[in-house]
């Protein structure tokens, strides 16, 4: 079993690592790997590793509803699991953060639809 010093660390040189391959133009940061069908972020959020789950919801391009198809399980699903609670905080905000966005849009867009004067036939 890892101590907390050496999980910092690993979780640390991972943000590193991940922190240099966003920079490039090429990388798929939903690709799934080939053994177990599972995404960068599936990975970070059942290993805990925060600031990893933290680079990659930075993003906005991450698929947080991402599933494996063995155990048909989400990010979420994985990090609560193994009860990493910051990085379950993280991502039902971000899936707050999403639904909101998402209604606001819904709501702007009808009312760009519907301007004052016009008539709403029912």
């Amino acid at each position: 079993m890892l101590d907390l010093s050496t999980s910092l660390i690993r979780s640390q040189r991972f943000s590193v690592v991940v922190d240099l391959l966003l920079t490039k133009d090429d990388v798929d940061i939903n690709l799934k790997d080939s053994q177990y069908n599972r995404t960068p972020l599936s990975w970070a959020a059942e290993n805990g590793h925060e600031a990893v789950v933290k680079q990659l919801l930075a993003t906005g391009k991450v698929d947080v509803e991402a599933k494996n198809k063995e155990y048909n399980q989400t990010p979420l699903g994985w990090a609560a699991a193994k009860g990493h609670e910051a990085a379950i905080k993280l991502l039902q905000l971000n899936l707050l953060l999403y639904l909101y966005i998402s209604i606001f849009l819904k709501r702007k867009e009808i009312r760009t639809k519907v301007q004052p004067g016009m008539h709403i036939q029912q």
